[in-house]
């Protein structure tokens, strides 16, 4: 029924937003949709459907990692790849190309994007991108990022390219006075207007 209205669940919570209507606060894009579930009451099972909202920034990863680098760009090599570690793993982060879905960084991969084949075929990650998705990768110096797979107890492993990812939730440097904004828009009444 969701996907009839034009909503589509990201990720396999029961979250389905409508990507195509966006508000737009700051560098930032809040989806709007609902979370469904089922819940087993007295009576017997009931669907419950509550709003939800998505946050997503406008800034790829790359654009994160680039701004890391600059940052410490007086540490040497070694230090500035432990400090992007610490400052990455663990973020969720959404992928904008082909079906949207969301991942957990579970480590930085410092490897030659061109070296990186796929198990399953002979050609290299960047020729993946190029065929499946029509996407030329513009940084060949950009770290990977390996994510949690959904297969648990397995050796299948998820490698993404940071430039064609987004960065998810409110970035941590956003004073008080912008998150009430973002907070303002989030809780805004059926029918009043953004502000």
């Amino acid at each position: 029924m969701m996907r009839g209205l034009n909503y589509m669940e990201i990720g396999r919570s029961g979250k389905y937003f409508n990507t195509k209507h966006k508000t737009q606060i700051d560098n930032l894009m809040m989806f709007s949709g609902y979370r469904s579930n089922f819940v087993l009451l007295e009576n017997g099972f009931y669907l419950r459907v509550d709003s939800a909202k998505k946050i997503v920034r406008n800034e790829s990863v790359l654009d994160v990692i680039d701004e890391i680098y600059a940052k410490t760009k007086d540490l040497d090599r070694e230090e500035r790849r432990n400090m992007l570690q610490s400052e990455l793993v663990g973020k969720v982060i959404m992928t904008n190309y082909g079906k949207t879905a969301y991942y957990r960084i579970e480590e930085i991969i410092f490897e030659d994007i061109n070296s990186i084949k796929l198990e399953d075929a002979s050609i290299s990650l960047k020729e993946y991108y190029e065929k499946k998705y029509s996407m030329k990768i513009t940084n060949q110096k950009q770290p990977l990022l390996k994510v949690e797979g959904r297969r648990k107890n397995s050796e299948f492993q998820i490698l993404l390219i940071p430039e064609f990812c987004l960065m998810t939730g409110i970035p941590e440097n956003f004073d008080e006075q912008r998150r009430k904004r973002i907070s303002e828009n989030t809780i805004k009444k059926p029918g009043e207007k953004q502000r």
